[in-house]
């Protein structure tokens, strides 16, 4: 145990401009049982915090035994702490619960054992022993914690946070008692936190009351109450506090004021005080008697009395006492009736027709026959129902144990605190509305093995691939297509159950020295199991009800390979109109949902016209079930009424049942009403499966709001629709913004209904995508516009909810510190960044403070905007997005969301927006290549143009456009600038050093060759150099080496490889830089800036003896002397190799890379250091010749779309010239390597990084990196 001292506390947050805690000292002996008692705010997390080591003092020291412990962690400490919620592993018992942080210290397992039976006696825990905590009651769970914390036997502290909180009042004096007896028999050191009076005068030997970041006073809590030192503890300390008076209304002289207590006074006949009887209150038992509180206005104020009942129940006029209790309540069946009628309607009429018909023989609406059971035996009976039963089951149980496993790892990514956070969760529900025959169309294209990417990819691998002939490969592609759809879902709600864990769980198995796997296991499963039972809920049902995506993507075929319940359903009865086998299947059909969700429940208790209408009866459908659901919702999470479980569980069944069991009743229900054809019809039928789920949800976040704000609303005054519109739905936004997103999900994306109620005057979109496959084989273009119309509305509701979105999926989550109308000291921001951040730089203190305040005085009209750009995933780019973004908004207040993806995605986005005119990105870091496109086709603003016009007044005065070494490459043939460098690289040979200059390898290879083992001047010293690493040397080190290393597989890549440096340095081409004239590098032959050809015949040189030296060289390389796996490998994939040790050398690499190749204890890494490796010019083949070009170089550089608005361009173009600024850019060089600016490169930072970065410096240094120039046969005239 531990005598604790904390001597001058004090304690500031990062950033606070006041410290929480300043200038504390406190005592406690060793073994002692202390209190922290104070308001919320007065530092009591804190303290604690400071104790268990979480945080660490900022002044003044503490004591542990005389030890200074201040920097110390927790765990080294020997602190062990109780939390407000019992912190248990739930699928741990009781006895591995207390065993668990023994058993992570290493001790003996006897030792364990004993302990564990100690703490078991001394809480009386034996009976429990075996039990797992979902079995106990939450005291038992507490006493169990507490024990957790007392099972170490070198304990030094024990720290209570509140530990009563969650335990039920009644029995709260129990579980104190226990502590307190068991902290007197262990004799160990607490310290009990908490702001109830009651618990800390029950529960110490010593008091402490905190406020305001000090301690007024500390003593026994006999002291404390009879003889506050501070007006504020007496006022605290009792239940009322003490009354004040001035000294002499009581007959003593003196200016002070003199507290007593309630109880100490008595009303009498001839009292010292006179006052008005305001008000009584009867508060229980006082001496076994009922006592009551007199409240009186007097001329010092109010002052309270205590009294026996009968005595105050003399004085009260008028009183009356109130008891709430919560009965059944049957006047709650009004909230719930609406959803009850509309349910009812969808669901109970409809079925009893489907019951009718399964009985039944009609051949026709007018002429039916009784049958009995005949159909029902008929389709037990049915070899098609039951293939199609197991293909259902199977297809359920695949997807589900790939989406929760799947969900739950890219829920565990998603960070949970970061700006990025909302961004991401968005992005992720963004599939979900997809409508469902969009999705199986986009699947149809993708998988095609003639033109989709995944088909046409699997092929070329050499595996045959027919999603259309082959059942197997259906069954995967549709395997695959619900996966891609459906597991966001998976993701967003197992990402709700993981932000609702409370930190303390954290904290406390991080005490208890759990790794990442304990965490997940111990931890957060457990946590997760209501949520992955509603996800495994939502997926198995919605699996069971599949119909569109299989009709569209397959048509159930081939054959009947991925024919699925809900289709067999719909074929018998629409396709071969046989009403009675199909009216049986479905009554057969939703009894099993029937049962499959009492067993769940059990265990958890003309386009533009078609748009037009999916638009109408979605909105009717949202409309109409939010006004239910809520009222409905309310109703199930406040009152408790006869029925009321019934009810819900018959609610959440209809949301199970297939739309296909419904399609014949509603059609001819809604026809004999008139109400086929209509917006209505489909919006009523989708109720029945839109409002229950809206009401489920919708209970479950009502349900966490505390009944006491609705207590508090009735006292203030306000009416009940005053409170529920003003108060309690504003709370729960985030609810209704779920709400709205699955209600509009589901009616938007349903196609089986939609299809089957709507008339020639009421189809809605999906309806018309589907015809018009159907009608023409496949209209590309009418489908694709059809398809990109059904995304955008959803596209629509998810961002004008994005923010309730988020708050719902992330239960409360939301970022701090996002208003941009806080006060914030911007030029403290920007000292701090640049001491802290922005070192070393070119510039001089003042310069870059300068700098950096211009940026603030800049942005101050954009202040509070939030603008997103992208560019490809590099180091540079990662330091951009995870460190530049948060320093430009803490400096300008623009929030900048920095997305990163790959090159070829970059492109495809920044084309998308060149063809659609809408803003995808606020701007995009592309490759210079694109210069001619953006001169000749206009979408691009001119930089030149915009610097002196509309962004002017955004442009920095410091930004030296003559400093940025690749500005040249920017530049259009106008003489325009269209784009800002933003990062730079080559590629160059690169080569093991220590090896070339390894004395024993150099003798062999120059007896061996007959000239010294160097960098190769040309591809002839290069082969020689390959063949002698590989098939001379073949070992170093006792591992075998290669002397070349590329790259195979056939990938977009791949193309990269010849068009950037292999034609050019063999040769195909004519002199002349930036690209060879009048035939480039790439062997194409251009006049006037046109392409005119590229076969030898035509002028060109594509198959010219130099390209066909090129591509031979490449071959026999790659097959002969690098590594035998490189042949299957992509760009991405062949780039680590190097640093692994068994290269020799590579005959050109991109400096890109530099960064990730001197990490220390890479194979390549010196240990002081620096590299193994260097780099240099790379060889050229025997057909260059002077003037031609020798490499490839080129720049990463910003570009402004004119698509953007003006607002948020001159935002982005702001962000833009940050991460380039002088301020900035040379701390980003070192970070990335991928330098932009010449005082970057001369600066004695670079000088002195130099020998670490193997020839980077030295090459940009040189004029020789002149001749290493883009790529693209228009380059030459920038096109």
């Amino acid at each position: 145990m531990a005598a604790v001292d904390l001597q001058q506390i004090g304690f500031t947050y990062p950033g606070a401009a006041e410290a929480t805690l300043s200038n504390l000292n406190l005592s406690v002996a060793d073994g002692e049982a202390h209190a922290l008692l104070g308001a919320s705010g007065a530092g009591k997390t804190t303290l604690l915090n400071l104790l268990s080591g979480i945080l660490h003092p900022t002044d003044g020291r503490l004591l542990f035994n005389g030890d200074d412990v201040s920097r110390l962690s927790g765990r080294a400490r020997n602190v062990a702490q109780v939390f407000q919620f019992p912190v248990l592993y739930e699928s741990l018992n009781v006895a591995e619960n207390l065993a668990f942080p023994l058993r992570n210290s290493g001790v003996a397992r006897k030792v364990i054992d004993e302990r564990v039976a100690y703490i078991c006696d001394e809480l009386e825990l034996g009976a429990l022993i075996a039990q797992k905590p979902r079995s106990l009651s939450l005291f038992q769970k507490q006493l169990v914690a507490v024990g957790k914390a007392l099972v170490r036997p070198d304990i030094s502290l024990v720290l209570l946070d509140e530990p009563l909180t969650a335990v039920e009042p009644r029995i709260k004096w129990q579980l104190r008692q226990t502590l307190r007896r068991v902290q007197a028999d262990l004799q160990v050191t607490m310290i009990y936190v908490t702001h109830d009076q009651t618990e800390a005068l029950t529960f110490a030997d010593r008091v402490s009351i905190l406020t305001a970041g000090g301690i007024l006073q500390t003593d026994t809590p006999e002291v404390v109450y009879q003889s506050p030192l501070h007006e504020f503890v007496g006022h605290f300390v009792g239940s009322p506090g003490m009354n004040f008076v001035p000294a002499q209304a009581l007959g003593v002289s003196t200016a002070q004021r003199i507290g007593f207590r309630p109880e100490w006074a008595q009303l009498s006949t001839s009292g010292q005080i006179t006052g008005t009887l305001q008000r009584v209150r009867i508060e229980g038992a006082q001496q076994g008697l009922a006592a009551g509180l007199m409240v009186l206005d007097t001329a010092y104020g109010e002052v309270i009395v205590r009294g026996r009942l009968p005595e105050v129940a003399q004085r009260q006029i008028g009183a009356q006492l109130q008891v709430q209790v919560t009965p059944q309540n049957n006047r709650a069946w009004l909230g719930v009736l609406p959803v009850v009628l509309i349910v009812a309607f969808s669901a109970v009429v409809p079925l009893m027709t489907v019951v009718n018909y399964s009985v039944q023989d009609i051949l026709d609406f007018n002429t039916r026959f009784f049958v009995g059971l005949q159909w029902y035996e008929q389709t037990l009976n049915d070899p098609r129902f039951i293939e199609a039963f197991l293909r259902q089951v199977a297809f359920s149980l695949t997807i589900l144990a790939i989406q929760i496993p799947l969900g739950i790892w890219v829920a565990k990514g998603i960070p949970k605190d970061s700006r990025m956070t909302p961004l991401i969760l968005v992005v992720l529900a963004m599939p979900l509305l997809i409508p469902w025959n969009v999705v199986g169309t986009i699947w149809q294209i993708f998988a095609r093995p003639d033109i989709g990417l995944l088909g046409v990819t699997i092929n070329a691998l050499g595996i045959t691939y027919n999603y259309t002939a082959d059942p197997l490969h259906a069954w995967v592609t549709l395997v695959a297509m619900d996966v891609w759809h459906w597991t966001s879902l998976v993701a967003l709600l197992a990402f709700a159950g993981l932000t609702s864990i409370p930190q303390p769980f954290y904290q406390a198995a991080e005490l208890d020295g759990a790794n990442r796997w304990q965490i997940f296991r111990y931890v957060e499963l457990p946590r997760l199991r209501g949520v992955l039972i509603i996800a495994v809920l939502l997926r198995l049902m919605d699996s069971f009800m599949i119909y569109t995506e299989p009709f569209v993507l397959t048509g159930g075929g081939p054959g009947n390979a991925t024919t699925l319940l809900s289709q067999h359903l719909a074929t018998m009865a629409v396709g071969q109109f046989d009403l009675g086998p199909a009216a049986a299947f479905s009554v057969i059909y939703f009894l099993f949902i029937l049962l499959f969700c009492w067993l769940f429940y059990s265990s958890v208790v003309a386009k533009n016209e078609a748009f037009a209408n999916s638009l109408t009866y979605v909105g009717l459908n949202t409309l109409l079930s939010l006004s239910v659901a809520i009222p409905a919702a309310y109703v199930f999470s406040r009152y408790r009424f006869l029925g009321d479980k019934q009810l819900f569980f018959w609610l959440l069944t209809n949301r199970m049942a297939p739309p296909a069991v419904f399609l014949l009743p509603f059609f001819q229900l809604y026809s004999a009403i008139g109400l086929f054809d209509t917006p209505l019809a489909i919006a009523l039928a989708h109720c029945l499966f839109t409002v229950p789920l809206a009401v489920w949800i919708l209970e479950g976040f009502f349900s966490g709001v505390p009944t006491e704000l609705d207590e508090m609303a009735r006292l203030d005054g306000h009416s009940f629709l005053y409170f529920f519109f003003r108060v309690f739905l504003p709370i729960n936004r985030g609810a209704l913004g779920v709400t709205l997103f699955f209600c509009f999900m589901f009616s938007w994306v349903e196609l089986l209904l939609a299809r089957t109620l709507s008339g020639a005057s009421t189809k809605p979109i999906a309806v018309v995508m589907t015809r018009t496959v159907s009608a023409s084989g496949m209209d590309w273009g009418v489908l694709a516009a059809a398809g990109v119309l059904t995304v955008v509305p959803g596209i629509l509701v998810v961002w004008f909810v994005r923010k309730d979105l988020v708050k719902g999926f992330a239960l409360g989550f939301s970022a701090d510190g996002d208003n941009p109308r806080r006060s914030v000291d911007y030029a403290a921001n920007a000292a701090r960044w640049a001491a802290e951040e922005f070192q070393p730089t070119t510039l001089s203190t003042d310069e870059q403070l300068a700098e950096l305040a211009w940026f603030t005085e800049a942005a101050q009209a954009l202040r509070g905007m939030e603008i997103n750009v992208v560019s490809e995933t590099l180091t540079t780019h990662e330091y951009e997005s995870t460190t530049l973004t948060q320093a430009f908004y803490d400096i300008t207040g623009i929030r900048v969301t920095h997305d990163l993806i790959q090159e070829g995605d970059v492109i495809e986005k920044l084309q998308t927006q060149m063809q659609s005119g809408e803003n995808v990105y606020d701007a995009y870091v592309n490759d210079s290549d694109l210069i001619g496109t953006h001169a000749r086709y206009g979408y691009v603003v001119p930089l030149s143009d915009f610097m002196a016009g509309e962004g002017a007044d955004v442009t920095s005065p410091t930004l030296d456009l003559d400093d940025f070494i690749g500005i040249s490459f920017t530049t259009g043939p106008d003489g325009k600038i269209y784009q800002l460098p933003d990062q730079q690289f080559a590629n160059l040979y690169w080569f093991r050093y220590d090896w070339f200059t390894n004395p024993e390898l150099m003798a062999q290879f120059e007896t061996r060759y007959g000239y010294p083992l160097g960098v190769p001047v040309n591809w002839s010293a290069y082969q020689d150099i390959a063949e002698f690493f590989s098939e001379h040397v073949r070992e170093i080190d006792g591992q075998q080496v290669y002397g070349h290393m590329d790259y195979g597989k056939k990938d977009p890549s791949l193309g990269w490889r010849f068009t950037d440096a292999w034609l050019s340095m063999a040769g195909a081409g004519d002199p002349g830089i930036p690209n060879g004239l009048p035939v480039d590098e790439w062997g194409i032959r251009v006049e006037d800036c046109r392409p005119v050809g590229s076969s030898v015949s035509r002028g060109g040189a594509a198959n010219s003896p130099a390209a066909v030296y090129a591509l031979q060289k490449y071959i026999d390389w790659l097959k002969r002397f690098a590594p035998p796996e490189a042949g299957g490998m992509t760009f991405s994939e062949a780039g680590p190799v190097p640093a692994q040790g068994q290269i020799a050398q590579q005959i050109f690499w991109y400096t890109t890379f530099t960064a990730d190749m001197i990490k220390p204890d890479l194979a390549v890494v010196n240990a002081d250091g620096t590299p193994k490796w260097r780099m240099a010019p790379s060889p050229h083949g025997p057909y260059w010749s002077e003037g031609m070009k020798l490499g490839y170089q080129d720049t990463g550089a910003w570009t402004l779309m004119k698509s953007t608005p003006l607002e948020r361009r001159k935002a982005a173009w702001l962000y833009a010239q940050f991460v380039t600024s002088k301020s900035v850019s040379l701390k980003k060089t070192l970070v990335g390597l991928t330098p932009i600016r010449n005082s970057d490169l001369n600066s004695q930072a670079m000088t002195d990084m130099a020998p670490q970065l193997g020839g980077l410096v030295e090459f940009y240094r040189s004029p020789a990196r002149t001749l290493w120039t883009p790529t693209g046969h228009g380059s030459n005239c920038n096109g």
